[in-house]
């Protein structure tokens, strides 16, 4: 029941593949029955050091990391 970032989920799963594009991560939320996508660059939270950007998730969250594009 404690909150959990998003920084905090991916850390969890382990981290970002080889292949993962951390510029272009995804929040899929449900409000008030429509589906809103939030799109997060993941990297520039991180090189910024500014946690006041890393999204505190919601309980039916989904996280959707894409792959780079070679």
């Amino acid at each position: 029941d404690e909150a959990l970032t998003l920084l905090q989920a991916i850390s969890r799963a382990g981290g970002f593949t080889p292949v993962a594009a951390p510029g272009r991560v995804s929040i899929i939320r449900s409000e008030d029955g429509v589906e809103k996508k939030i799109t997060v660059n993941v990297s520039a939270v991180i090189n910024s050091g500014d946690r006041s950007k890393d999204i505190e998730l919601q309980s039916d969250d989904v996280v959707v990391v894409p792959e780079s594009i070679f």
